[in-house]
Protein backbone atom coordinates (compact mmCIF):
# COMPACT_ATOMS: atom_id res chain seq x y z
CA UNK A 1 0.00 0.00 0.00
CA UNK A 2 2.92 2.15 0.93
CA UNK A 3 5.17 1.54 -1.85
CA UNK A 4 2.20 2.25 -4.56
CA UNK A 5 1.10 5.87 -2.48
CA UNK A 6 5.18 6.94 -2.44
CA UNK A 7 5.68 5.25 -5.86
CA UNK A 8 7.60 7.77 -8.12
CA UNK A 9 5.60 7.43 -11.68
CA UNK A 10 2.10 6.93 -10.37
CA UNK A 11 2.12 7.26 -6.85
CA UNK A 12 -0.57 9.10 -5.22
CA UNK A 13 1.45 11.53 -3.11
CA UNK A 14 3.19 12.68 -6.68
CA UNK A 15 -0.34 12.62 -8.11
CA UNK A 16 -1.81 15.15 -5.67
CA UNK A 17 1.61 17.58 -5.89
CA UNK A 18 1.04 17.22 -9.50
CA UNK A 19 -2.65 18.32 -9.22
CA UNK A 20 -1.79 20.95 -6.51
CA UNK A 21 1.00 22.71 -9.36
CA UNK A 22 3.87 21.83 -7.46
CA UNK A 23 5.47 20.15 -10.28
CA UNK A 24 9.11 20.47 -9.01
CA UNK A 25 8.32 17.31 -6.69
CA UNK A 26 5.56 15.94 -8.64
CA UNK A 27 8.41 12.93 -10.11
CA UNK A 28 10.21 12.86 -7.30
CA UNK A 29 11.42 9.10 -5.87
CA UNK A 30 10.55 8.98 -2.08
CA UNK A 31 12.56 6.02 -1.39
CA UNK A 32 15.63 7.19 -3.25
CA UNK A 33 17.25 9.43 -1.02
CA UNK A 34 18.21 7.98 2.62
CA UNK A 35 16.71 11.36 3.76
CA UNK A 36 13.61 11.01 2.15
CA UNK A 37 12.96 6.94 3.11
CA UNK A 38 13.84 8.02 6.79
CA UNK A 39 10.76 10.92 6.39
CA UNK A 40 8.48 8.30 4.72
CA UNK A 41 8.69 5.70 6.91
CA UNK A 42 8.67 7.90 10.37
CA UNK A 43 5.78 9.70 8.58
CA UNK A 44 3.56 6.25 8.27
CA UNK A 45 4.69 4.89 11.88
CA UNK A 46 3.43 8.46 13.01
CA UNK A 47 0.39 7.46 10.52
CA UNK A 48 -0.19 4.07 11.88
CA UNK A 49 0.76 4.90 15.74
CA UNK A 50 -2.72 8.06 16.02
CA UNK A 51 -5.69 6.15 16.39
CA UNK A 52 -3.89 3.80 19.18
CA UNK A 53 -2.44 6.59 20.66
CA UNK A 54 -6.11 8.68 20.40
CA UNK A 55 -7.92 6.02 21.81
CA UNK A 56 -5.68 4.98 25.19
CA UNK A 57 -5.33 9.00 25.82
CA UNK A 58 -9.24 8.94 25.92
CA UNK A 59 -9.75 5.99 27.74
CA UNK A 60 -7.59 7.39 30.28
CA UNK A 61 -9.02 10.78 30.34
CA UNK A 62 -12.91 9.14 30.93
CA UNK A 63 -11.59 7.33 33.86
CA UNK A 64 -10.89 10.84 35.79
CA UNK A 65 -14.28 11.57 38.00
CA UNK A 66 -16.42 14.87 37.22
CA UNK A 67 -16.22 15.96 40.82
CA UNK A 68 -12.54 16.84 40.60
CA UNK A 69 -12.69 19.10 38.11
CA UNK A 70 -15.69 20.48 39.68
CA UNK A 71 -14.07 20.91 43.24
CA UNK A 72 -10.78 22.36 41.09
CA UNK A 73 -13.14 24.93 39.47
CA UNK A 74 -14.77 25.68 42.81
CA UNK A 75 -11.24 26.50 43.91
CA UNK A 76 -10.47 29.23 40.65
CA UNK A 77 -8.59 26.62 38.62
CA UNK A 78 -8.61 27.93 35.07
CA UNK A 79 -8.18 25.43 32.09
CA UNK A 80 -4.75 25.13 32.30
CA UNK A 81 -4.54 25.20 35.99
CA UNK A 82 -7.74 22.03 35.89
CA UNK A 83 -5.50 20.22 33.46
CA UNK A 84 -1.94 20.30 35.21
CA UNK A 85 -3.22 19.79 38.76
CA UNK A 86 -6.48 17.25 37.58
CA UNK A 87 -5.80 15.67 33.82
CA UNK A 88 -1.91 15.10 34.11
CA UNK A 89 -1.31 13.42 37.33
CA UNK A 90 -4.38 10.94 36.23
CA UNK A 91 -3.03 10.45 32.64
CA UNK A 92 0.60 10.47 33.53
CA UNK A 93 0.48 6.77 33.66
CA UNK A 94 -1.06 6.34 30.40
CA UNK A 95 0.91 8.27 28.74
CA UNK A 96 3.97 6.43 30.39
CA UNK A 97 2.73 3.30 28.95
CA UNK A 98 1.68 4.51 25.80
CA UNK A 99 5.19 5.81 24.89
CA UNK A 100 6.73 2.88 26.17
CA UNK A 101 4.10 1.02 23.67
CA UNK A 102 4.92 3.25 20.71
CA UNK A 103 8.75 3.41 21.14
CA UNK A 104 8.61 -0.88 20.91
Amino acid sequence: MYQWLFAQCFGVVNSVLDKLCWHSMADYNWIGSQFSAFFVITLLIVWQSIPFVALSLYAATTTIPNELYEAASLDGAGAWKSFTTVTFPFIKLFLFATTFLEVI
